[in-house]
């Protein structure tokens, strides 16, 4: 290699590296071989089962961010899920097809209430606590228009300053404690958070995971969980 590849390699992956991180975060789908991310993210850093379920999760750390795979016992990705501790990283994921009304999150940057025209076809799933996990996501089952998938979306307190006091005081409040709840219009709190709190993370299912089903990958957290990461 000359010195003036070398000079173009340095200035892309210093300046552009971004670019390459967004493109290969979204071309990820759940629904793909666990093979295929270890292929793109590199050997996973932390491995744990999921408990009361056949299911494995797998914590992959990138620059400025983790990802979050959960597979069955064959290897196939039944979840994937991308959380966005820096600030300054900001991968979109669209969801829908061109047929719908599409979805569109940017991590970092969309609001709640942003990623569908209409938020209130969304659930809310959210917990607050002190010592273990505090989270909080929209989430919201697609159907044909969707490649029968469910989405979600929301803050994963894994990273720093997240959720925030403001959803904390609210779950407390409303006593959602890792439930699943639709969102209640008359809460003028929470859709005031919902307008105005961007979210950190994504995550997608494989076709025909729903409801009970989503509840048996996500008993809790959605994506990394901050208390097995921090051991790193």
């Amino acid at each position: 290699m000359g010195a003036g590849d070398s000079v173009r390699r340095w200035f892309r992956s210093t300046f552009f590296w971004r670019d390459a991180e967004y493109e290969k975060l979204e071309n990820l789908h759940a629904g793909y071989a666990l093979d295929k991310f270890r292929e793109e993210l590199g050997a996973p850093k932390l491995k744990e089962p999921i408990e009361k379920s056949n299911y494995t999760a797998y914590a992959f750390e990138g620059r400025g961010y983790w990802v979050q795979v959960i597979a069955d016992p064959f290897g196939v990705a039944e979840s994937y899920a991308v959380t966005a501790c820096s600030r300054d990283f900001r991968p979109s994921f669209s969801f829908g097809q061109e047929s719908s009304t599409p979805g569109r999150v940017v991590l970092n940057k969309s609001t709640f209430a942003s990623v569908l025209n209409d938020f209130f076809k969304g659930e809310i799933k959210a917990r607050s606590a002190f010592t273990s996990n505090s989270y909080v996501f929209e989430v919201y089952y697609g159907g044909n228009g969707g490649a029968y998938k469910t989405y979600a979306w929301g803050l994963n307190d894994s990273c720093e300053g997240s959720p925030g006091d403001a959803w904390r005081s609210w779950g407390f409040r409303s006593n959602i404690n890792g439930r699943t709840v639709p969102v209640n219009r008359s809460d003028k709190t929470l859709l005031k958070l919902m307008s105005t709190t961007t979210v950190n993370t994504y995550a997608e299912t494989a076709p025909f995971i729903k409801g009970k089903e989503f509840t048996k990958l996500f008993p809790e957290q959605v994506g990394v969980d901050r208390i097995l990461i921090r051991t790193t």
